[in-house]
């Protein structure tokens, strides 16, 4: 099955076709930009597999947690895709995904901003945490991946954690949302696990 896979939830926007084993995956990082390069992306994966959208079988996309306005762009863009090359759209968990090439018993942990982190893995149910409660909850020697346990490392060392030197398997990939993908039908919406940094005003009567 020919997938094309993106997130945007993070600081690090990425696009990936997955054809069987075959993945061409580009990431671009800017700090709450990262978003807006993801078509970018898109087309220079499509690219560098040799392929155009309409020869795809379907589109997966992150759904978060992770930045609101990343999120809206991310799956605005993949629905969009989708609808226009009639293939089915399918939404995966970004922690989830960031898990699917961790070492075994790992928690994923993504920076939510506001020194807190989102969550998620053995014994650790998706959610929002502050760093050194989550540290506090965990055994020691739980290995803890993604740009939030980069960084609250000091924190999550001093309680045990073990933070991986290597850059990579803190990096969400979308190779790993073409492999979890269910297309099911089921459109993707959005995983917040808060409420937004901003409200819209109320309007005055």
């Amino acid at each position: 099955m020919r997938v094309l896979a993106l997130d945007t939830a993070t600081d690090r926007a990425t696009a990936a076709v997955v054809d069987g084993s075959t993945v061409v995956e580009r990431g671009h990082e800017a700090r709450g930009a990262a978003a807006r390069d993801v078509l970018a992306l898109v087309d220079a994966a499509l690219a560098g597999a040799g392929l155009r959208l309409h020869d795809l079988d379907g589109v997966a996309v992150g759904v978060g947690p992770g930045s609101f306005t990343g999120l809206r762009i991310g799956i605005a863009t993949a629905e969009a895709l989708a609808d226009g090359a009639g293939l089915p759209v399918a939404g995966v968990s970004t922690l989830q995904a960031l898990l699917h090439h961790a070492p075994d018993g790992a928690v994923a942990v993504l920076d939510a901003r506001r020194r807190e982190v989102f969550a998620e893995g053995p014994g650790v149910t998706a959610a929002a945490y502050d760093p050194a409660e989550l540290a506090a909850r965990l055994a020691a020697d739980t290995t803890v991946v993604g740009d939030g346990a980069e960084r609250y490392r000091a924190t999550f060392a001093e309680a045990g954690l073990i933070v991986p030197a290597e850059p990579a398997v803190h990096a969400v990939r979308a190779d790993a949302h073409a492999r979890l993908a269910r297309f099911d039908g089921t459109r993707p919406v959005p995983l917040y696990l808060r409420e937004p940094d901003a409200t819209p005003s109320a309007v005055a009567r």
